[in-house]
Order: C-alpha cells, then structure tokens, then sequence
C-alpha cells in the first residue's frame, strides 16, 4: 500500500520546462495531507508554548510560595519573640507585686 503523499506526481524536467506551475496534476488529498500536517505541528507549537508558560507559571507559583512561608516562618519568630519578652515582663511585673504584697 502507498503513501498518500507519495501518489503525487514527480516534478521532472520535461514537466518543469512546461512551465505547468499551476496545481492541476497534484491530487487534492496532497494539499489536504500537508495542510493536516501543517495543522499538526501548529497544535503542536500551540501546546510547546502552553507547556512552557504553564511549567513557568508553576516556577513563578512555587517560588511565590517559598517567599510566603519565608515570610510566615520571620513572622513567627518576631511573635515568639514578643511573647518571649511579654513573658518575662509580665513575671517581673508579678516578682515586684509580691514583694510590695509581702512589704504590707
């Protein structure tokens, strides 16, 4: 069994001479085929691009992610630091309140 494409007439160079530039002798099936495979590879190129501003979008979210928890875990260390410093406030606060309490 042929190819499709391959029944298309060859381009010699009695029909060359002729100058039969026109597509009379080309079966349209031929111009379909390559119009298919033309197809083909733009729904190819479309889905590169896709996959690649896709797998970018993906890096640009990861990323964004990483900065967030970076900036949730600074600002957890400031709050645990703030209660660090309440606590011992508030133990001095109560150490002086005994003492004036036992001063009475």
């Amino acid at each position: 069994m042929r190819d499709r494409a391959s029944t298309a007439p060859l381009v010699t160079s009695d029909n060359l001479e002729d100058g039969n530039s026109s597509d009379e002798d080309v079966p349209p099936t031929a111009h379909n085929s390559a119009k298919k495979r033309t197809a083909a590879a733009a729904k190819m190129d479309d889905w590169s691009e896709i996959s690649a501003r896709a797998y970018a979008l993906k890096k640009e979210q990861l990323e964004f992610t990483r900065d967030v928890e970076k900036q949730k875990l600074e600002v957890d260390k400031q709050r645990e630091a703030r209660l660090t410093e309440e606590t011992k406030l508030n133990v001095r606060l109560l150490t002086i309140q005994a003492e004036e309490a036992v001063d009475q």
